[in-house]
C-alpha cells in the first residue's frame, strides 16, 4: 500500500510542477523528480528507474490501533530500524 500512495505523491508532484498536461513538459518534470516520499527518496536516473528500499514488515496486534506493522527484516538495509521481531502462530 506504501508504494501505491508514493505512487500518488509522485503524480502530485509532478502535476504541480509542471503547471500544465502538455506531453513533454510532464516528461521533463517527471526526469527531473526529486523528493522524499513514503518509500523514500525518488529521483530517476539515467535509465529513468529509480531505486528504494524494501524491508520486511509484520502486521500484530496493536497498542493505540487494532493492528501495526512492524520492521522484522531489514538485512539488504540495517539504517532502518528494526521495530518487532518475527511473529509464528
Amino acid at each position: 500500500m506504501g508504494y501505491k500512495y508514493a505512487g500518488y505523491e509522485i503524480a502530485t508532484n509532478v502535476l504541480r510542477r509542471a503547471e500544465t498536461l502538455d506531453k513533454e513538459v510532464l516528461r521533463k518534470a517527471i526526469a527531473d523528480t526529486h523528493m522524499d516520499t513514503m518509500v523514500g527518496h525518488i529521483q530517476y536516473n539515467s535509465e529513468n528507474y529509480c531505486r528504494t528500499p524494501l524491508v520486511g514488515g509484520q502486521r500484530v496486534k496493536g497498542d493505540q490501533f487494532p493492528w501495526d506493522v512492524k520492521i522484522v527484516e531489514n538485512r539488504q538495509h540495517p539504517y532502518i530500524p528494526m521495530t518487532g521481531k518475527i511473529f509464528s502462530m
